[in-house]
């Protein structure tokens, strides 16, 4: 359900930025509401974009610091991790797009390695199929909302995108890909582990790489900690690259700069949550600032232009009559 709703808000997307003048949100707000509440929406946008780079960043460090490191404090693993990201967006959006390339590759690999503890799993655990009810299913989709945060960059790199039918394709197939991704390790953690087991488990597919020995790897779940380092690294530059790039274009500010003041907000905000009731207010909050953002304000967004394309389509339609 949830990647049928990401493909319908890709083709949302597409249209979006063919309405807007230089093909990205930011000139779409400012073309719409004008000038003064356009520069007010890309701000609120910056900050959109500054709290989920935090969310990606806080839960990643918490990981490590549950799993691996207990002792290292937060702020230098936030600190580690954001220097990273800032070297990367500093050499440009061929570079973040690469470290992108990186992130999808290795987690197709990864997959690969779950196969090794499937022969102890039991399919029969799958069953029985569709015996949810609407209100479970809705659950379902708010807590999965953490997965939508990051398609919306699209509005700000679209510039870099040919827009086009067969690009169109590439998206719809991409989600498509990722989709088959989500069921697989929905199959191998439901078929590991008990229904039940699952309820009360934080981070399923962590314990099942517990499971996982080699002769010269006793610890897997180490290696597979710090290996999506390199499929999280791709989405913080993303978020880095489009929330910078929007405070640039809105406020005619050097990149570089821009780039070091947002590491600087991200790295002092990761740093003050400390308590893990903290960490789920923020998730909380970025379940309802992201179901408000993709699914309220974006299709009326959609809305908006459409009518305002239909207006001027008439209007153009009657001047010609006219001459």
């Amino acid at each position: 359900m949830t990647k049928v709703l990401s493909i319908l808000l890709l083709l949302m997307f597409f249209y979006l930025v063919t309405q807007a003048p230089k093909g990205d949100i930011m000139s779409l707000h400012t073309s719409i509401f004008g000038k003064t509440i356009g520069r007010v929406l890309n701000s609120l946008l910056y900050l959109y974009f500054i709290m989920v780079l935090v969310f990606y960043l806080r839960t990643y460090v918490n990981i490590i610091q549950i799993w691996v490191f207990p002792y290292t404090p937060i702020w230098l693993w936030c600190l580690i991790i954001l220097l990273t990201a800032m070297y990367m967006v500093a050499g440009g959006f061929r570079v973040v797009v690469g470290m992108n390339f990186w992130g999808v590759l290795f987690p197709s690999l990864l997959i690969l390695i779950f196969f090794y503890p499937f022969k102890f799993a039991s399919l029969t655990e799958l069953l029985p199929l569709f015996n949810h009810n609407l209100k479970e299913y809705w659950i379902s989709l708010k807590l999965s909302l953490p997965l939508f945060a990051g398609i919306e960059m699209f509005l700000v790199y679209a510039p870099f995108v040919s827009i086009h039918k067969h690009n169109k394709r590439v998206g719809i197939a991409a989600i498509v890909y990722t989709t088959l991704l989500y069921v697989l390790i929905f199959i191998f953690s439901v078929a590991y582990f008990d229904v039940d087991f699952l309820s009360i488990i934080e981070w399923p597919t962590l314990k099942l790489s517990k499971t996982i020995s080699f002769r010269l790897i006793e610890r897997f779940e180490y290696i597979y900690v710090f290996t999506w380092l390199i499929v999280i690294i791709g989405p913080l530059c993303l978020a880095l690259w489009s929330s910078s790039r929007i405070f640039m274009q809105e406020y005619k500010a050097k990149s570089h700069a821009i780039v070091y003041i947002t590491t600087g907000i991200v790295f002092i905000l990761c740093s003050s949550i400390q308590s893990p009731k903290h960490l789920e207010l923020l998730e909380q909050m970025v379940n309802t600032t992201v179901l408000s953002f993709l699914f309220i304000y974006l299709p009326l967004l959609f809305v908006v232009c459409w009518i305002r394309q239909q207006t001027m389509k008439r209007h153009n339609k009657s001047q010609s009559n006219i001459g």
